[in-house]
């Protein structure tokens, strides 16, 4: 791909003078603004691990998965994020700053490589900053966050070592590539797709010598020993399957439609405005190939096809993956419709093919000017984008906060106004960034704080300054998180009745702890009017009546706790809002090896497991209840009963067995399970009145969701007969 020199004019200094001011101009004051975005919101908030160096052994274990909530195995991007922590704290000012520096130098990478494979510094610079300015303000919006520019750090520095080992014949050189291939994986696995593109380029680009096949396996079995090591990692080494799902191999149902998003990812890319037509961009494109056949076999050089056919496959393999349209695990597919982030990695090939283009010696002067407008123009209007929204929050934070909290006062309770949560409006960012604010630039807190009490009732800006304005607020994992999971809220109505509900269950709380459980009860019953999601003050309500001598009403309120429990687990954050992930992880196991010793029938320890666990989780969490419950039926013998029936009704003695049901409920009325056994075997038996009665007296009983769907089944069964 060597050709003479057809660059722009310009000195080296205006270019880096350029670049220099192009990063201080629209790079710095994102780093330096103190307004939290959802990113930010998610890295700061949903790792409460990172505060200690004992959960680095999590890393390289199955509960990382649970623990971390990477959506992914990325190791290499937790520690990355655990180091800022443990320097910066929760200011994201560490994390923008990280972010900052490593797509600096991913730029700095495209550069290296674009001067590598065009053999041009000035068209390299001009792709390089094309890039720069066209992923800077993603970065810092949360759409190219850090696992993406970790991982294609890792993965040009791979490729700039590859293409020049190319040159120098290092014997080292496969071994460090395989390395930074290695750390690729590890920051984000979308990485795969590295070797292919390696190959790619030495079957495409080097001479014939270089092709044979003793040369390419001397050169490529490193990175392919390290993907095959990498899928069996995943596979049998950190048990990732329960977290992704089955490994299987998957095709797309839509044949077009790895096309089609390649192509919108391309038009996007070079036009991120929208506003030149995609003829126009299609045309720039297309010239040099129209221009090439216009002259015939006169004495042109070659067009770079191989060139370009490199470059197209870094973007396509970079791509696929996330299209699903390779065979590849299914693990490895996330998204089917474009998102910038993984322009991280696709956005290099892309930046260099139009510079390809217009350094080809046999290009023409208006289709290299052409190409150099399309550039151009793509990297002004990013420039400007990222100005344009800056803007809001440095120069127009007043008119800004005035706008939010009067759209939130005008929409209070009208869902349908606002389809997305609260969290992604800049209402949001306005309340998360108060701490920030206060800190940072106390003039910009005052105008967020006058707006709030000007614009909303009394009673709600109270509320909300109370919640998300004191200065300890990124201090306390738990509060932050918490508010996390508030801000889901469609409308500010919830918002509050949230915030409001988990005020009113902190002073319930309080109350249970002195031991006045009767003055708690009416606290908690206004907290689930406040909240009706709020778990915890859910199970807080039932271990107040028991406290209060009203067992049956506790073990009701128990039985819908756990209804609740499963549909807040489904809606999303869940228990991670409320406590560390992995004390859920160590109550659910010990549960689970209580229920492994009760089916093994070793009572004595079973119980006693049970206890522990019971002892050991705090009451407003559901193995608490679980385990007090399941201890009550051993404790009673009813669980000892119900096992011997089934005994019974397995040899065939049904009598037995009806026998050994009505005792294990007669000795536990809360043993749901009892009555539905009892009731399947009276219907079998032809008694339906009988199975219709023990049907009515499980079903007034504290069920489970799962065991009351069991005894309406069946009641159901035995009424169609």
């Amino acid at each position: 791909m060597s050709a003479p020199r057809h660059g722009l004019p310009g000195s080296r200094g205006i270019r880096l003078a350029g670049a220099a001011a192009a990063f201080a101009a629209l790079l710095l004051p994102s780093a330096f603004l103190p307004i939290i975005d959802p990113e930010s919101l998610n890295v700061l908030f949903s790792h409460e691990a990172f505060g200690t160096w004992q959960s680095l052994a999590l890393l390289g274990s199955p509960s990382y998965f649970s623990a971390f909530g990477e959506g992914g195995y990325r190791p290499l991007t937790t520690l990355c994020y655990f180091l800022v922590h443990a320097v910066s704290g929760a200011d994201p000012l560490g994390y923008k700053l990280l972010k900052l520096g490593l797509h600096a130098a991913n730029s700095g990478l495209v550069f290296a490589l674009s001067a590598l494979l065009l053999r041009d510094r000035t068209w390299a610079l001009l792709a390089a900053g094309h890039y720069f300015l066209r992923l800077a303000f993603p970065a810092f919006e949360g759409t190219a966050f850090l696992p993406d520019i970790l991982a294609a750090f890792f993965c040009l520095a791979a490729s700039l070592v590859h293409l020049k080992a190319a040159q120098d014949k290092r014997s080292w050189s496969p071994f460090l590539t395989a390395l930074l291939f290695a750390c690729g994986l590890l920051a984000k696995e979308m990485s795969v797709f590295l070797p292919a593109v390696l190959l790619g380029h030495d079957l495409l680009l080097l001479p014939s010598r270089d092709r044979s096949l003793k040369a390419l396996l001397a050169r490529h079995w490193p990175t392919w020993a390290v993907l095959a090591g990498f899928l069996s990692l995943l596979t049998w080494g950190v048990a990732a399957q329960g977290f992704y799902g089955s490994i299987a191999w998957s095709w797309p149902q839509d044949p077009w439609l790895p096309a089609k998003l390649l192509a919108g990812y391309g038009l996007t890319y070079l036009d991120p405005s929208g506003l030149i037509p995609s003829w126009v961009l299609v045309l720039a494109l297309a010239l040099p190939a129209s221009w090439l056949f216009i002259r015939g076999k006169s004495a042109a050089p070659p067009p770079p096809w191989r060139g370009l056919a490199f470059l197209f496959l870094w973007l396509a393999l970079s791509l696929l993956p996330v299209l699903n349209a390779l065979p590849f695990p299914k693990f490895l597919s996330y998204f089917r419709s474009p998102d910038p982030r993984f322009l991280a990695l696709g956005g290099a090939g892309l930046a260099m093919v139009p510079a390809l283009l217009a350094c080809w010696p046999g290009q023409v002067r208006p289709a290299r000017l052409l190409l150099g407008l399309l550039m151009l123009s793509g990297m002004c209007f990013q420039a400007w984008d990222t100005v344009a929204d800056r803007r809001p929050w440095t120069k127009e934070l007043s008119a800004t906060a005035r706008i939010e909290f009067g759209l939130a006062q005008a929409g209070r309770g009208a869902r349908s106004l606002r389809e997305t949560p609260l969290l992604e409006t800049r209402f949001s960012r306005l309340l998360l960034s108060l701490p920030q604010l206060e800190r940072r630039a106390p003039a910009k807190a005052r105008i967020v704080r006058d707006a709030l009490t000007e614009l909303l009732p009394p009673e709600d800006s109270r509320a909300l300054l109370g919640f998300f304005g004191r200065r300890d607020f990124y201090d306390d994992p738990a509060q932050s998180r918490l508010a996390a999971w508030f801000l889901m809220s469609p409308d500010l109505d919830s918002l509050l009745g949230r915030i409001r509900g988990e005020e009113t269950y902190r002073r319930a709380s309080k109350l249970l702890a002195s031991g006045a459980a009767g003055a708690a009860l009416p606290e908690l019953e206004l907290a689930l009017r406040f909240d009706p999601g709020h778990y915890p003050a859910c199970y807080s309500f039932s271990h107040a009546l028991l406290l209060a001598n009203r067992p049956s009403r506790a073990w009701s309120q128990a039985a819908q706790c756990d209804d609740l429990w499963l549909a807040t687990l489904n809606r999303g954050p869940a228990e991670t809002s409320r406590r560390r992930p992995d004390q859920t992880i160590a109550s659910q196991a010990a549960l689970a090896g209580a229920d492994r010793l009760a089916r093994e029938r070793r009572y004595a320890l079973a119980l006693k497991a049970y206890r522990e666990v019971a002892a050991a989780v705090s009451f407003p969490w559901p193995e608490h209840w679980a385990a007090l419950r399941e201890a009550g039926f051993l404790q009673a013998g009813a669980r000892q009963a119900h096992d011997s029936a089934m005994d019974s009704f397995h040899a065939g003695r049904t009598d037995a067995a009806l026998q050994g049901f009505q005792k294990a409920a007669a000795l536990a009325p809360r043993f749901g399970a009892a009555y539905v056994s009892s009731a399947a075997l009276k219907a079998g038996k032809g008694d339906r009145a009988g199975a219709l009665r023990d049907c009515d007296a499980a079903l007034a009983q504290p069920l489970t969701s799962s065991l009351k769907a069991l005894v309406l089944s069946t009641r159901k069964s035995i009424e169609g007969r």
